[in-house]
């Protein structure tokens, strides 16, 4: 059996596991004050490559996408890259060598040596956000963590950046490395400052690590890192011009910002399932969306500040299987935000494969 189909093996039997206790948590529910229109599936229409994840910006006049694990006809990768014409933005066009995609974010030797080592555990790398420096120039936020037959240890934060027309970065800093969480996800930017999201580590969802309990057999994961804070992300900030500059990022402990990781507590409701922040001109707040568990539903908060405080989340849509990887993206956005354009994985199902469904969703009036 191949690396790839263990991995395919691997992430399937996580998600599989994750939704039936989801379900069986109560998380999942019918509401759906939104209005929502299906934009369709982001792929290229020529060539079957599936992956997961879906982060974009608009770079050298087109749609750039990133995205975490890719399984194409040549070979898998753990992270892509791919274009898509600004009017069409869900019909992407891969950069491939003998069918395969360039890995977006490259492994270091010693990462790519310890993956090829066959001793039974991979370096993990997938970009959440992708933030623009110039028009034809982005740095590329991911989270890497090393999975291992004794659980997901050493996460940190990798960035990288990229160049219009390229399909593979170039690694600059890997700033955070807390054994509790990297402080990847649901990253964003405004006026200069760039914003970060903990949500319990690199494992599962916090709300499932806490209440499933330390260990899930069978699953390879063994010791869950637990959240802190339940159900609740950890804030970090920094200026774009210094995201490289580990001394440069804060952390907020609930009434100040600190310049240590482990004094930052929960304060944005959130999950490792997906979470995305972005701020809403036409609300004058920030919005959080976020699934619960590896649940069917997308979550919304709002907050007049990063910081909060957030309102309790509310369910605005629901799919029709298990969902991940939550994301805004303010290109394919209405000016204002009233309406959002979203994206998130769609898990396999028995008569339609998993992919990456790109949505617009307009919260009703409050």
């Amino acid at each position: 059996m191949s690396k790839l189909t263990r991995t395919q093996q691997s992430r399937r039997r996580r998600i599989a596991l994750a939704a039936v206790v989801a379900a069986g948590l109560g998380l999942l529910t019918a509401c759906q004050p939104a209005d929502v229109t299906q934009r369709g599936e982001v792929a290229n229409p020529t060539i079957a490559i599936q992956r997961d994840g879906a982060a974009s910006t608009v770079l050298g006049g087109k749609v750039f996408w990133a995205f975490g694990d890719t399984f194409a006809p040549g070979g898998g990768v753990r992270s892509s890259a791919a274009y898509a014409d600004p009017a069409t933005p869900t019909q992407v066009i891969d950069t491939l060598v003998e069918r395969r995609p360039l890995q977006l974010v490259p492994f270091t030797d010693t990462e790519a040596a310890d993956n090829a080592s066959g001793l039974g555990s991979q370096w993990v790398i997938w970009p959440t956000e992708v933030i623009n420096t110039s028009a034809d120039r982005a740095l590329i936020f991911s989270t890497k963590f090393h999975a291992t037959p004794d659980g997901w240890v050493e996460p940190s934060l990798v960035i990288s950046e990229i160049a219009a027309g390229s399909t593979q970065s170039r690694r600059i800093a890997e700033p955070i490395r807390n054994p509790k969480g990297n402080f990847a996800a649901a990253v964003y930017e405004r006026n200069g400052m760039v914003y970060l999201h903990d949500c319990g580590g690199a494992n599962l969802a916090p709300e499932l690590a806490t209440k499933v309990g330390s260990t899930l057999p069978g699953l390879g994961l063994g010791d869950l890192t637990l959240n802190p804070t339940p159900g609740k992300c950890r804030l970090a900030r920094v200026p774009l011009s210094k995201a490289a500059d580990a001394t440069a990022y804060r952390y907020w402990t609930g009434t100040t910002w600190a310049t240590t990781a482990s004094s930052a507590t929960g304060v944005v409701p959130g999950s490792n399932s997906g979470l995305s922040v972005a701020w809403s001109p036409k609300l004058g707040k920030y919005v959080a969306l976020s699934s619960p568990g590896l649940a069917k539903t997308i979550q919304m908060s709002t907050a007049p500040r990063p910081e909060g405080p957030w309102t309790k989340p509310t369910t605005v849509f629901t799919a029709e299987t298990g969902i991940y990887a939550i994301r805004i993206h303010r290109h394919l956005s209405s000016p204002d935000l009233a309406t959002m354009g979203v994206t998130y994985f769609r898990q396999d199902q028995p008569s339609k494969q998993g992919g990456v469904v790109l949505i617009d969703l307009t919260p009703a009036a409050s």
